[in-house]
C-alpha cells in the first residue's frame, strides 16, 4: 500500500512516521497470523494466501485514515504473488508495489498481481518520455499541446479496437472528424503507424502515458 504526502503542513514521509502509522493500524489486520512492515512510501502487510482479497479492506481503510491525519494520501493497494522463501517474498513485495501503483493510475481501490494485463509489459521499466520514444519513436509528438485531439482519437480508436464508427462516438463527433484526425496521426507517426509491430507499439506507449498521466 502506497502512500504520498498531499498537504505541506502535514507530518513528513519518513521512517518515524511510517513506523508510527504501521502501528498504529496494526489492529486492523486480517484475523490469523501476518507481519507488517513500512519501506519509504510502502505499508507492507504479509498474511497467508488463503486470505481472501476482501479481508483486506478494513485494514486498507484504516491506513486511509491513518494517511488523512497525518497529511498523507494512499496512492493505491496491490497484492503480490504467493512466496515460500525469502527471494519468493521480495518479488512478491515488488509486484505489490508495482500492482499498486498501477491500481492508483487505473483509479480503483486494489489490484492483484494476476489481474494487471497487458500493463504487466510495463514492469521494471522508468515510466518516462524517453520509454515512449523506444516503444514508438515519434510518439513524443502526440504530446505536444496542438496534438491533443490526435492523441484523443488514436486513444478512442484503440479502445474500440478500430471501429471508427463506435470511436466517433465516443469521442463525440462525426466520422469525417475521426478520419480527419487520424490522417493528421499519419502525418505525425507515418504511413505506417497503424500496421504490425508499430501498431502495437504505439498502442502500448499510449496506454504507457495514461497510467504516467494519472499517477
Amino acid at each position: 500500500m502506497k502512500l504520498a504526502p498531499i498537504d505541506a503542513g502535514g507530518e513528513p514521509l519518513d521512517a518515524r512516521a511510517m513506523r508510527s502509522a504501521a502501528q498504529e493500524v496494526a489492529y486492523a489486520r486480517p484475523v490469523g497470523r501476518s507481519l507488517l512492515g513500512h519501506g519509504e512510501d510502502t505499508i507492507h502487510l504479509i498474511v497467508s494466501a488463503e486470505v481472501h482479497a476482501d479481508r483486506l479492506r478494513p485494514f486498507r481503510h484504516a491506513l486511509a485514515q491513518a494517511a488523512r491525519r497525518r497529511g498523507w494520501t494512499l496512492h493505491g493497494t496491490g497484492t503480490g504473488g504467493a512466496a515460500s522463501s525469502l527471494d519468493e517474498l521480495r518479488r512478491s513485495g515488488m509486484q505489490s508495489g508495482y500492482a499498486a501503483t498501477v491500481a492508483h493510475a487505473r483509479n480503483i481501490e486494489q489490484l492483484n498481481w494476476n489481474e494487471l494485463g497487458a500493463d504487466l509489459v510495463f514492469y521494471g521499466l522508468p515510466w518516462t518520455m524517453e520509454t515512449l520514444e523506444i516503444l514508438f519513436p515519434g510518439a513524443s509528438r502526440l504530446f505536444d499541446a496542438d496534438n491533443t485531439l490526435i492523441r484523443e482519437s488514436l486513444d478512442a480508436y484503440f479502445d474500440c479496437g478500430g471501429d471508427t464508427r463506435r470511436a466517433a462516438a465516443q469521442l463525440a463527433v462525426h466520422r469525417t472528424t475521426l478520419y480527419y484526425r487520424l490522417d493528421r496521426a499519419q502525418q505525425l507517426l507515418g504511413e505506417d503507424w497503424a500496421q504490425g509491430a508499430r501498431r502495437a507499439g504505439l498502442q502500448l506507449a499510449l496506454r504507457l502515458a495514461m497510467l504516467i498521466r494519472n499517477i
